[in-house]
């Protein structure tokens, strides 16, 4: 039986550190190539592809901080649309400019959110970059305080509210997950992906038997 029980808590890690490493993937800053980097053009810029594509490493990087010195000053003068924004923290990630990136990034949500001309998954997938460039710094706090702002904006978005369970638990906080799990449960009765998850934090030792009963005791009553 401890055999078994120690073959279940190593599969459930296993899942866990999979799912992080799913959602690193996933949620990255798309990727630059000497083609984008060279889509938009400012006045004294008109051989920018040709010094990107034939330049050594040095140069590279003297055209991609222009370039972003360039997105910098349209953002500070307010001349910068929401594409723009997100080109600059985008091109930011890239350069490892990460205080940058997170700083933009956050700015196109704000003008995501003011806009009505953007559907809802272009501000999730902005978000969910965000969250992602906050586990690469190593900002936990930041990054579920982010995914909360999201779900908060999204409230009766099951799917997603279960992702951020999910997120706390792959993130070290189980007993957050908890109380998230309790919520949707009260949201969704008799959900049994909900309940599965509880069992599952039991199982690895994060609730009480007390709190499980609780929650199968209240199902009953439903």
């Amino acid at each position: 039986m401890r055999f078994f029980k120690h073959c279940c808590v190593v599969f459930f890690i296993f899942l866990s550190v999979a799912k992080c490493v799913s959602f690193a993937e996933e949620y990255a800053a798309p990727e630059i190539n000497d083609e984008n980097i060279a889509e938009v053009s400012e006045p004294d810029n008109g051989d920018l592809q040709q010094s990107v594509q034939s330049g050594s490493i040095q140069e590279r990087h003297r055209v991609y901080t222009k370039r972003l010195n360039y997105y910098e000053e349209q953002i500070e003068a307010d001349n910068a649309d929401i594409e723009l924004i997100l080109e600059a923290a985008n091109l930011a990630s890239f350069m490892a400019k990460h205080d940058k990136s997170i700083k933009f990034y956050r700015k196109a949500i704000r003008e995501l959110h003011e806009s009505d001309g953007y559907p809802i998954e272009k501000i999730r997938e902005t978000y969910k970059i965000l969250i992602n460039l906050y586990l690469r710094e190593q900002k936990s706090d930041m990054a579920i305080a982010t995914f909360k702002q999201m779900c908060d904006n999204e409230p009766d978005n099951i799917d997603l509210n279960l992702e951020f369970a999910q997120f706390l638990r792959d993130n070290g906080f189980p007993r957050r997950a908890f109380l998230e799990y309790r919520k949707l449960l009260s949201m969704q009765p008799g959900n049994l992906k909900i309940i599965d998850m509880i069992m599952q934090l039991h199982a690895q030792g994060h609730i009480s038997k007390q709190e499980l009963e609780s929650i199968i005791s209240q199902e009953d009553k439903q």
